[in-house]
């Protein structure tokens, strides 16, 4: 049984072309491409990422200002742990509700290639990768620029999709 990457659609494309009498005329062809359903709106994703990971820091500096008189350690480290820690709990809440607080807010899914939730090891692979997608973006346009930005998504054959097409998915997948 296929998945989500094997879903295809058709687009025309309108070439503008001479003919050797010099008349203009269009040429329309029709290309099958890849019909990825992840969310056009990454900007989502990117909100969705630092509303997870600003909760995670505010607890984690209530705990240390809590405890700073009788533990003495870093604030860096204390942003280290806050990381390991979304890194934990988005992978579970992903495999338990599909999605994560900094998600469910901007009405986003993450599914597997066969529209079903993460298995507990796809979500903590998808997660590690994607702190590292997010450093390699973050260190300058030049590099990024043959980066994809859904790399992480690519090599866990996950998608992040907008909660109202999970229907639409699902019974595409059926049908197919």
């Amino acid at each position: 049984m296929g998945g989500i990457k094997d879903f295809k659609k058709i687009i025309t494309v309108k070439r503008r072309k001479k003919s050797e009498m010099g008349i203009i005329y269009y040429q329309y062809l029709d290309f099958e491409v890849d019909d990825n359903p992840t969310t056009v709106h990454y900007s989502k994703r990117i909100i969705s990422k630092l509303i997870d990971w600003s909760l995670y820091n505010i607890f984690f500096m209530i705990v240390f200002l809590m405890t700073k008189n009788q533990v003495n350690y870093h604030p860096i480290l204390l942003l280290f742990i806050s990381l390991c820690i979304l890194l934990l709990l988005n992978s579970l809440m992903e495999n338990r509700y599909g999605t994560t607080f900094g998600k469910y807010l901007n009405g986003l899914i993450v599914i597997d290639n066969h529209g079903r939730l993460l298995t507990i090891p796809i979500a903590l692979k998808r997660n590690f990768l994607s702190v590292f997608s997010i450093i390699i973006q973050s260190k300058s346009r030049l590099i990024t620029k043959g980066l994809k930005r859904n790399r992480h998504n690519e090599l866990c054959t996950t998608y992040v999709v907008d909660q109202e097409k999970i229907h639409f998915i699902l019974s595409r997948l059926i049908h197919n």
